[in-house]
């Protein structure tokens, strides 16, 4: 969803061409390569930090994924996944709930309707949408997976806790 020009649904995008063509073109592999490291640097950092940076990265793939649902059969696949993955969606929820101490938050599956108003529809003249889909459930999948393996994380497993807390328990007043 981020590289839509990677799909186009002719060769030349409706003869788009040139500079501002290869410009977007750049711009979107950019955004590919920041999010790779963007989850690289974040589970460097911590579990909770990549787990933070998974659970927005899921919702946002959601999103994009519902606002371009469009038939029956893309409706029914999106509530079939929606419904295998209920108790992590939820469970994202609660994580934002719980980090932004605010009431609103739903205490379901559901996005903030915000993400979904951000989205901006890919027509599907221009673009193979239908590929889009079939990625975006791919990355969602794996995003799954490694929130999945993060479920029963603590800091006692946290290599750089427990070696903060070593340090600590060495310093000397």
């Amino acid at each position: 969803m981020y590289y839509p020009l990677n799909y186009p649904a002719q060769m030349t995008l409706d003869g788009k061409q040139g500079m501002e063509f290869e410009f977007e073109k750049g711009r979107q592999e950019q955004v590919v390569g920041l999010i790779r490291t963007q989850l690289l640097k974040r589970f460097e950092s911590s579990a909770i930090a990549f787990r933070a940076t998974c659970e927005s990265l899921l919702f946002k793939l959601l999103a994009w994924v519902e606002v371009h649902s469009e038939s029956s059969a893309d409706k029914r696949r999106l509530e079939r996944w929606r419904g295998q993955n209920d108790d992590t969606l939820t469970e994202i929820n609660r994580h934002k709930q719980e980090k932004e101490d605010v009431e609103d938050i739903e205490d379901d599956a559901s996005l903030p309707i915000e993400l979904i108003e951000n989205i901006e529809k890919l027509p599907r003249n221009a673009y193979r949408v239908d590929e889009i889909l079939d990625e975006t459930y791919l990355d969602m999948d794996q995003l799954i997976v490694f929130l999945d393996e993060m479920k029963d994380f603590s800091a006692a497993r946290d290599d750089k806790v427990q070696t903060l807390i070593s340090l600590l328990k060495d310093i000397r007043y």
